[in-house]
């Protein structure tokens, strides 16, 4: 044991070998004693838990974006147009069809004359590569319709998912503008589903509804025109 100053060192106690105690306090080790008045017992009222002040409620509402979708002036274009390119995809391939099956006549009517007993062998030779030649150009008719057929529900498929995604765009903007107008802290879509098929919210008592009044300001352009 080391002696410094004919004492014993110690954290917070020096014993003096002289039968003097001296005390030492280390700040760091003593606990910070809480001033008491008479008639008041203040270190309870600060042990008892801090009264938690009142959260202001959520303000909550809900959206069909089926049915702002559906309802919305811009879908009903989309569609139209969707249908008229449709239907032009449909007359094209109906004109290659109509060819592909007057080539398949002629083909038939050749070979019925080829398979006739009272021509000439030279006439048969003559039938017979004309046969081919229609048969050749009817095979080049039918890919070529499988070809069109293929490259134009792509470019349909294409050009419905640039516009459903170019709607939904705009009717996402709205509906967190009209939150935002209202001061709605939530906002859920109504017509959603879960993975399962469930519906994403299954129960809202006394929500308000932002379906109609955000389908109206989508339309409003529409109805000025």
């Amino acid at each position: 044991m080391n002696k410094r100053n004919n004492c014993v060192q110690m954290p917070w106690l020096c014993l003096d070998f002289g039968g003097r105690i001296l005390v030492t306090v280390a700040l760091s080790l003593m606990p910070l004693a809480l001033p008491c008045h008479a008639g008041t017992n203040e270190s309870s009222e600060l042990a008892a838990p801090a009264r938690a002040e009142a959260m202001p409620a959520l303000r909550i509402a809900t959206v069909d974006m089926k049915q702002v979708f559906s309802g919305y002036h811009k879908t009903t274009d989309a569609e139209r147009s969707v249908n008229e390119a449709k239907a032009d995809a449909k007359r094209a391939l109906d004109d290659r069809s109509a060819k592909y099956k007057a080539l398949i006549s002629k083909w038939q009517e050749k070979q019925k004359a080829i398979n006739d007993p009272q021509i000439n062998e030279i006439l048969r030779v003559q039938l017979q590569k004309s046969a081919n030649e229609i048969a050749a150009e009817a095979k080049a008719l039918e890919r070529a319709m499988a070809e069109f057929r293929s490259r134009r529900e792509l470019q349909l498929q294409a050009r419905v998912m640039r516009l459903r995604r170019a709607i939904l765009d705009e009717i996402q903007a709205e509906v967190i503008d009209a939150a935002r107008r209202e001061n709605f802290d939530l906002l859920f879509d109504s017509s959603g589903e879960s993975l399962g098929g469930t519906p994403f919210l299954l129960y809202s008592k006394d929500v308000f509804d932002l379906s109609e009044s955000i389908l109206k300001r989508l339309n409003a352009g529409k109805e000025s025109r």
